[in-house]
């Protein structure tokens, strides 16, 4: 686990960067919540700019809020809603449910899948993600892949 440090993956910098707010006994409210991952967010540009990664994985989006158009790729988490967008020319992956719902719902059938998504990065090259999703314990599982092209990108994989 990264928090507040890096990773050499392969030539590729990762920024790992921890929820302020996750604690065992979570008793953090949404809106309080939302308020440490925003005002951390400054903390985490400094990071961002200290070290120059080419990702920065985060739980929470708003944890990199400042970081936009500073670092090429941004993973997060958080909404349970897979989506990609561009913000101020840094791509913004956020995976589904990882496991919300526990270890439990592999043995048990859920409505809410487990995901995961599996870059390949290569300098020059555009961003290939592939999407994973594994629904309950039917043994089911989908892979749907994603081409963001260079231009897309905006540099999110330098050379």
């Amino acid at each position: 686990m990264l928090d507040g440090g890096t990773e050499d993956v392969d030539g590729v910098e990762i920024l790992g960067w921890a929820d302020p707010t996750f604690t065992a006994d979570d008793e953090t409210s949404t809106e309080e919540g939302n308020e440490l991952r925003l005002e951390a967010a400054g903390d985490v540009l400094e990071a961002v700019t200290e070290t120059d990664p080419e990702i920065l994985a985060v739980h929470d989006a708003r944890l990199a809020s400042e970081s936009y158009g500073e670092v090429p790729i941004v993973l997060a988490g958080h909404t349970h809603d897979r989506s990609v967008e561009e913000i101020s020319g840094t791509i913004v992956l956020t995976v589904g449910s990882a496991g919300a719902t526990g270890l439990g719902s592999f043995a048990v059938e859920t409505d809410l899948p487990y995901e995961a998504e599996i870059l390949y990065l290569r300098p020059g090259a555009p961003l290939v993600v592939d999407y994973v999703s594994l629904s309950g314990v039917a043994d089911e599982f989908d892979v749907e892949r994603r081409i963001i092209e260079v231009e897309e990108q905006a540099d999110a994989v330098r050379p």
